[in-house]
């Protein structure tokens, strides 16, 4: 059900970083065209940029968002304060990083944000993306690694293509894995979903009266919504006669 609603409403992805580290640049090369402006200049980005693209099927809502860093520009400042209510509602978290360039205070600062977005064991909603791999010199960035521990990391080029079919792929299996261990999406409604949340509810509460050895007929009527909720989703209306027969031994009012 999970993954089903994932492949009906999509995902967003902020696409993060300082400012000049190739972000806008990632962007077009993940949408295969330019959409977003690109020049030398640091801060050229100063408002949050949208653009969907297809994920393996699920629909993702890419956001270019302005470089975070040190800034006395008011504009500046205002699409930073944006950059970092985008990465709070995004689902996951795009961080690039120059790999021809030792990692830089506002680098850090970007790494910090992101790791409150991490599970305890390291997996999570952040793809660390080394860019600017086509240059002769190569960063290998442990610090930032150190920061992000168990992040998926990816090498690339934005000038060459290199590495953009990996990043795509890691980035299709963490937005899978938000949704759960299924791999085929469920076609469920919200009506459903919720029937059998109370399914499942109904059914741990059984359990729960058994293990404290309450008596059979109080543990048959969480059995018995158990069963109607999941009438609700076959729309199979269940007969007296069937609950007759599987609560026959114990006295229930109808």
């Amino acid at each position: 059900s999970n993954l089903g609603r994932l492949y009906h409403e999509g995902l967003q992805i902020a696409i993060v970083g300082r400012p000049n580290v190739g972000k806008s640049s990632l962007m077009n090369a993940l949408l295969r065209h330019e959409r977003a402006i690109v020049t030398p200049i640091a801060g050229t980005t100063r408002d949050v940029i949208t653009e969907t693209i297809n994920l393996n099927g699920i629909p993702a809502t890419l956001l270019d968002t302005a470089g975070i860093g040190e800034t006395k520009d008011v504009i500046e400042q205002m699409g930073i304060d944006r950059s970092r209510r985008a990465i709070e509602a995004a689902a996951l978290a795009l961080f690039v990083i120059d790999g021809s360039q030792p990692a830089a205070p506002d680098d850090l600062t970007v790494a910090r944000l992101l790791a409150d977005r991490l599970d305890h064991d390291g997996a999570g909603r952040v793809v660390l993306a080394i860019n600017k791999r086509d240059l002769p010199h190569h960063e290998s960035h442990d610090v930032l690694c150190a920061e992000l521990p168990g992040c998926p990391v990816v090498e690339l080029s934005t000038v060459s293509g290199s590495g953009i079919s990996t990043l795509e792929a890691t980035l299709f299996e963490l937005a899978s894995s938000l949704a759960g261990e299924a791999r085929e999406p469920a076609t469920v409604s919200l009506r459903q979903r919720e029937a059998l949340r109370s399914a499942l509810n109904s059914l741990y509460a059984a359990l729960a009266a058994a293990h404290d050895a309450l008596p059979n007929d109080l543990i048959a009527i969480d059995v018995r919504d158990a069963l109607m909720f999941i009438g609700e989703i076959t729309g199979e209306q269940i007969s007296e006669r069937v609950l007759d027969e599987i609560f026959s031994t114990f006295c229930i009012g109808k």
